[in-house]
């Protein structure tokens, strides 16, 4: 499945960021025709689904139920109302910040397997983490991105003054997604953690233009559940195809 783009690997420069955006359509269209890649990206798929809707009837049904215990008699029901749905799209708002970070902590054995699958295809070996090495210090870092994201885009709100604020919430959000996208393949193949951050900023632009494809088809509901393992396989086409592998 030649593509000339993502066959030059991680590139810098403007460049950079059309690479990135490309190997995530790469990664989808490998993603549709391999069996192995599939199955692999179904389990995680479910399982979110199911953790989401689980989280979304829970906090739609028990809300309103913890609230009526404070509910007043008065003229002040009419605040507590607004208080309800203020608390109930805080927390749809808080699991949409989260989604990665939790994607992440239950597909990543999944999208460690399917980076492994495609380098092996390119004759590089591998070497499982194990979860608590692979999946903890992703969800840390998903939380520390996401965290400041979710405070820019809070204060972008405001006119005017708020625009630098939520453009570099965009930014942030982006880097948080396509460094998640590129983390498997650097750390099935021996980078150590401070080497992968630096292998994230020396291609930032390609960072950056994973995590936009990622990003925009999060607007439909639960398409970044394959999205995101489009990603990783993209990335780990690209980190095959890059001459210089050696850690940063």
């Amino acid at each position: 499945m030649p593509n000339t783009i993502v066959e030059r690997g991680f590139t810098r420069g403007l460049l950079g960021f059309f690479t990135g955006a490309a190997c995530v359509f790469w990664g989808l269209r490998r993603l549709i025709g391999e069996p192995k890649l599939r199955s692999l990206a179904a389990v995680p798929l479910v399982l979110t689904a199911v953790v989401y809707a689980l989280m979304g009837t829970g906090i739609v049904m028990l809300t309103p139920r913890v609230l009526a215990r404070f509910r007043p008699e008065d003229w002040l029901v009419y605040l507590w109302w607004i208080v309800v749905v203020v608390v109930v799209v805080g927390l749809l708002a808080l699991g949409a910040i989260l989604f990665t970070a939790i994607v992440e902590l239950i597909g990543g054995p999944f999208y460690d397997k399917m980076a492994a699958h495609q380098l092996g295809e390119h004759g590089i070996s591998v070497q499982d983490p194990g979860f608590v090495a692979g999946a903890v210090p992703d969800l840390v870092r998903g939380l520390l991105l996401a965290v400041p994201a979710a405070v820019c885009w809070g204060i972008g709100l405001i006119p005017v003054i708020g625009v630098p604020f939520w453009v570099l919430g965009v930014v942030l959000a982006w880097f948080g997604l396509g460094s998640a996208a590129m983390n498997p393949s650097l750390l099935m193949t021996g980078h150590e953690a401070i080497p992968r951050t630096k292998w994230f900023l020396r291609y930032l632009p390609t960072t950056l233009g994973m995590g936009a494809v990622i990003a925009l088809s999060m607007f439909i509901p639960f398409l970044g559940l394959v999205t995101i393992p489009s990603g990783v396989i993209g990335a780990a086409q690209l980190y095959a195809t890059t001459a210089n592998r050696d850690p940063l």
